[in-house]
């Protein structure tokens, strides 16, 4: 290195703003490091490099020490005073090592380290910067989507927004522009990870501060905050200046300042309210029902009684209207769909109107209409649509979406129109909880207000007074899936297609619902009265007058009634006539078999299809309607029925057809209500009062429950619209609602329990300490692995190792299994060590292995633990893993181990192979049996194995099954006095065959009979010309000793002597007493 490089990271701190030292500390820390891998010492050294000039010096430090424990770091005091007579113990001499060829090492560290920082300072620029920055908003643009996770630029890195933040309705596409929300930041591995939202309640918040100064500058605080995204959000607002309107300041003039807030939100529904200390005046303010039609001033009925063209504008034309005064007004208008005799609504001077007012934006505060001239003509006011008084796009009925509202009958000349027409109401939104579906109805609302107001609940006329024939001549139903719980279908003839009555529009257009025509309005009138979605199909565009209901064909195309074609598939239920599909089960019906203005016969489809079901159809078509809604929360059969029953009586009523008698009910498995067992007892326990029995029964009948029983038993039986009612917290909910939840005494919270983890947690702890301890570290390798593993390492074609789970879906042959064992990834790293100059290495690992189910291949594959040990170097051989594995099993409570040689299994050399087995005292039925157990497999590994994994020196491996280590282990500590009475011991030699292993010559050592022999030790083995050819002589340390009292040599020979018979009689060896 150069002065060059000093000024390139000179020039990197000016640019990157890194630090220069921190960048020198890291290169000189990285040196050290390269210095001695390339080097191999392990000396204490360290690396300078010169700020001027560039130049680099390695230096060796010692310690000098009155006595050299270690040649490497310390250095003798005569020694260091031979290089200068001034050094004193304690003192560190240094001295430069540098090697000629350091500066290519030395360039190439740096440039990796320089490389690094550069990435670890941005990325900490970039975490910083957007940390900051938690809570604001900014602008990005889409990058990518991919699994409806969009992907979104937001200036020098990408950030995430999930599914779960988006908006529902919101669609969005590469290239879209989008002010999002940062909700998180987080560090992660690959960088930090911006979390977004267009979800969030903060993103509105953060809005309305930058919309609004007199919350920036904290005139206005903004108190709460709570959003249904894509739907509405309230928010309170208070301010301590008496002068300051609150509300006023974030609504602006005209409306303008939420109205810009409104149209980046694409229309979502903004309250604001005034924020009260007192909780029931803000609960009031919260739920106060939004009044509609009392911003209509002025406006009154009026009837066109001529119309002449504008004498300058071919669009426009001149109207006499007759407002019942004794003169017409004259209003010039724009309209196209204006005609003589039409009676409109119109707005006199001076009148009041919410607008907007066709092509301009909307002001809060509504808009004032006077007198005027167009072109050259006077205007004594003007003719108003439905979106100028104040109506959404989308309830404006179909008929009367281009031009003013004509009205479908004659009303009162000059009458207040809002009265006229019925438009002042009131309009409550409820939030419904999912587990609430019944809540998603007129009728399941009115059930909770009788409840809560001790009324009675008047259900809806369902009979009709006058039917012809019977539905089954006319339709035929077939339900093939499962899919389908009931299906009911009524018939209507001699139909009359047109406009709804008034009222029945203006009760849709209130609930949020466009008017259609009277057919579909009904369906959709009595949709929101029962919560059951209903359909109507043209009866002559039903091949075969057959409705069969059944799974799609995969990839079979269908058109919907918005007119998109989409592509099904197999799992998608659908309604079908004899030849084709007509509808989508839940969601949304066929373009083919729509009613038209011609329609004379129609089948009314009131059905029930699984929640499961339609949710994923709808999802899969990114397509969600009312019907699939409610749908998707559940819904109880048995409104069936009565909704299809409801629809024929209000076609009846308005006059639109003729009923045919009777319906086609096809119900599989009727839906019968459930009895849920509740305590009086328990339920005042839980809720903390002391409420009576009658008074309990008295609140679940006002919600249509049947209860039976007496004294503390209440047996509750709950309509079967009420699915969420299943068990007796169910019951407690009930009742606590009922009496209020405000009315319930606040106490602390109760709680005994304890944080703690499971045996099979605590002994794997126990097992990675006991192993670190012993000097191995933890490693960690991938679950998906190549089936070649096992060729590698030997194993036999028809070994159970070859067991595999195989994956469906693959990244590529290297990962196409999960592994059986774990031996083959602990090779692999122990061989990536080697070959990276590490000179030894211990390890372990514990991980799932997974083997195929050979009983049932449909079914799961066994999943255990296993634990992987490999080392080599440093003087580590097959008794190093021996002592290890017999020191973790100490540990973990094991003991009575035995070593048994194998010869056979291809991955450990034949003759440094062992199973290793443990004496296990088994509880069986006729009483406990001591079995042996085999616990894994240990020993050298194979010189062909070793030299597949690129490992040059003596390796040895053991695997272990760890899910039967932890079912042996016990690791309860009992308590042994220490010993008062001194122990004898007594030593043997035993010359046996060289193939006799010495656990053999222990276990009948240990189970000879001796009562005092405390312990079998073994100290020597010996080969030689003494003890023979093929022989070998082993040598044991025995310990005698008793609990009781001090030993004498006679009773310790007796013992010994049954030691020595045990010897001779069992394993017929030469014995040879030393």
């Amino acid at each position: 290195m150069n002065k060059e490089f000093i000024q390139a990271i000179e020039d990197l701190e000016k640019e990157r703003h890194i630090p220069k030292d921190v960048l020198i500390e890291a290169i000189e820390s990285a040196l050290v490091s390269a210095y001695k891998k390339n080097y191999g010492t392990s000396q204490n050294v360290r690396v300078d490099i010169n700020e001027e000039t560039g130049d680099i010096n390695v230096y060796m430090r010692m310690d000098i020490v009155d006595e050299v424990e270690d040649e490497f770091t310390q250095i003798s005091l005569d020694e260091a005073r031979d290089i200068d007579y001034r050094y004193e113990v304690g003192d560190v001499v240094e001295y430069q090592v540098t090697p000629r060829d350091f500066g290519r090492i030395a360039a190439q560290t740096a440039k990796q380290v320089v490389v690094q920082r550069i990435r670890e300072a941005e990325r900490g620029m970039i975490f910083d910067d957007y940390i900051t920055r938690q809570g604001e908003i900014v602008t990005g643009t889409v990058q990518r989507i991919s699994n409806e996770t969009l992907f979104i630029n937001i200036g020098r890195t990408e950030g995430i927004l999930s599914a779960n933040e988006q908006v529902p309705g919101e669609h969005y596409k590469v290239n879209d522009r989008l002010k999002v929300y940062i909700m998180d930041v987080k560090k992660t591995n690959k960088g930090p990870q911006v979390f977004l939202s267009r979800s969030h309640p903060g993103l509105v918040k953060r809005l309305f501060e930058l919309e609004v100064p007199e919350i920036e500058d904290g005139t206005v605080e903004i108190k709460g905050i709570a959003r249904e995204a894509g739907s509405r959000t309230k928010m309170a607002v208070y301010t301590e200046f008496e002068n300051v309107d609150p509300v006023g300041a974030c609504v602006g003039t005209r409306g303008a300042r939420v109205q810009a807030i409104v149209d980046e939100l694409h229309g979502e529904k903004i309250d604001i309210i005034a924020w009260s200390e007192d909780p029931q005046e803000l609960i009031a303010s919260v739920l106060s029902p939004a009044k509609v039609g009392e911003d209509i001033q002025n406006v009154v009925v009026g009837r066109i009684a001529r119309i002449t063209p504008h004498p300058d504008a071919d669009k426009l034309v001149v109207c006499q209207i007759d407002i019942g005064q004794d003169a017409p007004i004259q209003i010039v208008t724009g309209a196209p769909n204006v005609f003589e005799g039409a009676y409109v609504p119109v707005a006199l001077d001076g009148s009041h109107i919410p607008g907007p007012l066709h092509g301009q934006p909307k002001q809060e505060g509504g808009t004032l209409i006077t007198k005027g001239s167009l072109r050259g003509v006077e205007s004594d006011g003007m003719l108003c649509s439905f979106g100028e008084l104040g109506f959404e796009d989308k309830v404006v009925p179909i008929n009367q979406r281009e031009g003013i509202w004509i009205l479908e009958k004659e009303y009162p000349l000059g009458s207040d129109f809002a009265e006229t027409m019925e438009l002042k109401d009131a309009i409550i939104d409820f939030e419904i909880t999912p587990n609430r579906p019944d809540c998603l109805s007129m009728i399941g609302m009115a059930r909770e207000a009788a409840a809560t107001f001790g009324t009675k609940l008047r259900y809806p006329q369902t009979s009709c007074k006058q039917e012809e024939g019977h539905a089954k001549d006319y339709i035929q139903v077939e339900v093939k899936s499962p899919l389908c719980r009931r299906y009911v279908a009524r018939v209507v003839k001699d139909v009359k297609v047109e406009d709804s009555p008034w009222w029945l529009q203006r009760r849709l257009i209130h609930a949020g619902m466009r008017p259609i025509n009277n057919i579909v309005d009904i369906t959709n009138f009595v949709m929101l009265e029962y919560g059951q979605p209903l359909h109507a199909f043209d009866i002559e565009s039903l091949a075969g007058r057959k409705i069969i209901v059944d799974t799609a064909r995969d990839g079979e195309k269908f058109v919907t009634l918005d007119g998109t074609e989409r592509t099904l598939d197999d799992e998608m239920l659908m309604i079908n006539d004899a030849e084709k599909p007509v509808a989508v089960a839940g969601v949304m019906g066929g373009l083919n078999s729509e009613i038209e203005p011609d329609t004379k016969t129609i089948v009314i489809e009131s059905a029930n299809f699984a929640a499961n079901s339609v949710r994923t159809t709808s999802k899969r078509l990114v397509l969600r309607t009312e019907a699939s809604g409610r749908y998707e929360k559940g819904i109880d059969p048995n409104l069936c029925e009565r909704a299809a029953d409801r629809v024929c009586e209000l076609i009846e009523l308005i006059g639109a057809g003729t009923v045919v008698g009777g319906s086609v009910d096809v119900y599989p498995e009727v839906a019968e209500p459930k009895t849920v067992h509740a305590r009086v007892s328990r339920i005042n326990h839980v809720l903390g009062i002391d409420l009576p029995r009658n008074q309990m029964v008295d609140y679940l009948e006002s919600l249509e429950m049947i209860v039976k029983g007496d004294g503390d038993d209440l047996y509750v039986t709950a309509p079967t619209v009420r699915q969420d009612i299943e068990i007796e917290e169910d019951i407690v909910e009930e009742i606590a609602r009922l009496y209020g939840y405000d009315n319930l005494p606040v106490t602390i919270p109760k709680g005994n329990n304890e944080a703690s983890q499971s045996h099979e947690r605590d002994i794997k702890d126990l097992a990675r300490d006991t192993l670190c301890a012993l000097g191995a570290n933890e490693i960690q390798t991938y679950s998906f692995v190549s089936p070649k593993g096992v060729d590698n390492v030997r194993i036999a074609e028809d070994s159970w190792e070859r067991g595999f789970v195989k994956i469906l879906n693959p990244l590529g042959e290297d990962t196409s299994v999960m592994r059986t064992i774990l031996t083959p990834e602990m090779l692999e790293v122990m061989g990536r060590n080697y070959a990276r100059n590490r000179e030894a290495m211990r390890a372990f690992e514990i991980g799932n292995t997974f083997m195929a189910n050979m009983i049932d291949e449909h079914q799961l594959p066994f999943e255990s633990d296993n634990l992987s040990i490999g080392l080599y170097g440093g003087g580590d051989d097959f008794f190093t893993l021996k002592g290890m594995i017999i020191e973790l099993l100490a540990k973990l409570g094991i003991h009575n181990l035995t070593f048994v040689p194998e010869t056979e299994y291809g991955v450990y050399h034949p003759g440094r192979c062992a199973r290793i087995l443990a004496t296990h005292t088994a509880e069986l039925e006729n009483g406990p049996k001591e079995e042996e157990v085999e616990l894994g497999i240990m020993g050298e590994v194979h010189p062909d194995v070793a030299e597949k994994y690129g490992i040059g020196v003596r390796a040895c491996a053991a695997e272990l099954f760890f899910s039967t280590v932890t079912e042996l282990s016990d690791t309860t500590k009992v308590y042994h006095p220490l010993p008062k009475y001194p122990a004898m011991s007594r030593d043997i030699a035993l010359v046996v065959d060289e193939d006799m292993t010495v656990g053999e010559i222990e276990d009948v050592i240990k189970h000879a009979g001796a009562e005092i022999l405390r312990g079998v030790k073994l100290f020597d083995i010996y080969r030689g010309k003494q003890v023979g050819e093929g022989k070998k002589s082993v040598a044991f340390a025995l310990t005698y000793r008793n609990n009781d009292r001090t030993l004498t040599d006679e009773d310790v020979q007796t013992a010994h002597s049954k030691v020595l018979d045990a010897l001779k009689n069992k394993l017929d060896i030469n014995l040879r007493e030393m």
